[in-house]
C-alpha cells in the first residue's frame, strides 16, 4: 500500500514538474520596456519554469511586485501546460491623496502608492476618493466619473495625446490641460467623438497658447473654438478621422 501511494505521488510530481514546464512565455501590454525585460525578470526565480507555480505567484500582485519591482502589477493566464501569457497592468493616470501619488490602471485597480509624480501618465484632479490601499479598487464614491477616466485615457493613448492634468471641476465641466494648451470638453457627452476631433485638430495648435472650447461638439457640428491669450478666436472644423480640417477667424468689426 505504501508503495503503491509513492508510486501516486512520484508520478504527481513527474506531471506537475515534467509537464507543466514554461516553454513559451507570451508577454502582452507593455509598452515602458521590452518583452525580453521582462522574460529575464520572471525567470530570475527558477521555480517560474513551473508553469503551475507562474501562476500562484502571478496571483499575489505584492510578491509580484517585490520580484519585479519595475512592474506595476501583471496577471498570468496558463494557455497550455507548456505556454504562459502574462499581461503587464498598465497605469492609465495617478492622483494626489493624503500626501501620496496613486497610480490606477484600467480596472481601477491601484498599482503604485508613490511619492513621486509622472510626466507619462496624466494627473487626475477633482476626485473625490476615500483611502487608498494597493491592489484594492480606487474608491471613488462617483463611478460613473471613474468610468469617464477610462474612456479618456484609452482614447487618448491611442491617439498619442497624454495630457498633464484631467481636471473635473464639476460632474459637468472636464478640461484637460496640456503643455500649452487647455481643452474644455464641458460633460462627457459624445466623448469619444470630441477625443477624435481633437486628435484631428491639435496638430495646428502646436506653437500656440490658449483654450479650446469643444463643450458644444458633436459629429454634426463638426466646429470647435480656439482662444488664445491675447483674446482672440479662431473658429476649427474637423472631419471624421481626418487629419485634415479647415480654419476660419473671426474678425472683430467696428462701428
Amino acid at each position: 500500500m505504501i508503495l503503491i501511494l509513492l508510486a501516486v505521488l512520484v508520478l504527481g510530481l513527474v506531471v506537475i514538474f515534467g509537464l507543466f514546464r514554461v516553454r513559451k512565455l507570451v508577454i502582452s501590454g507593455n509598452k515602458q520596456y521590452k518583452a525580453e525585460e521582462i522574460q529575464e525578470a520572471i525567470m530570475q526565480d527558477g521555480l517560474c519554469k513551473n508553469s503551475l507555480y507562474l501562476l500562484w505567484k502571478f496571483s499575489n500582485q505584492a510578491k509580484v511586485k517585490e520580484s519585479i519591482p519595475f512592474l506595476n502589477g501583471a496577471e498570468a493566464k496558463l494557455r497550455t501546460p507548456f505556454e504562459v501569457q502574462v499581461t503587464v497592468k498598465q497605469q492609465i493616470g495617478y492622483l494626489l491623496n493624503q500626501g501620496s501619488y496613486i497610480y490606477f490602471d484600467k480596472d481601477g485597480m491601484i498599482v503604485e502608492i508613490s511619492d513621486q509624480p509622472s510626466e507619462d501618465v496624466p494627473l487626475i484632479t477633482g476626485l473625490d476618493v476615500e483611502k487608498a490601499e494597493l491592489y484594492e479598487k480606487l474608491p471613488v464614491k462617483d463611478e460613473g466619473m471613474y468610468n469617464t477616466i477610462v474612456t479618456l485615457t484609452k482614447t487618448l493613448n491611442k491617439d498619442g495625446l497624454v495630457p498633464n492634468e484631467i481636471r473635473f471641476n464639476t460632474r459637468d465641466t472636464i478640461t484637460l490641460v496640456f503643455e500649452d494648451i487647455k481643452v474644455n470638453l464641458g460633460d462627457d457627452t459624445d466623448l469619444e467623438d470630441k477625443m477624435s476631433a481633437l486628435n484631428s485638430i491639435y496638430a495646428q495648435l502646436d506653437g500656440r497658447h490658449g483654450t479650446l472650447y469643444m463643450e458644444s461638439y458633436s459629429e454634426n457640428s463638426g466646429q470647435v473654438t480656439f482662444k488664445n491669450e491675447s483674446g482672440g478666436t479662431e473658429d476649427l472644423a474637423s472631419t471624421d478621422g481626418s487629419s485634415e480640417s479647415e480654419t476660419s477667424t473671426q474678425e472683430t468689426q467696428e462701428g
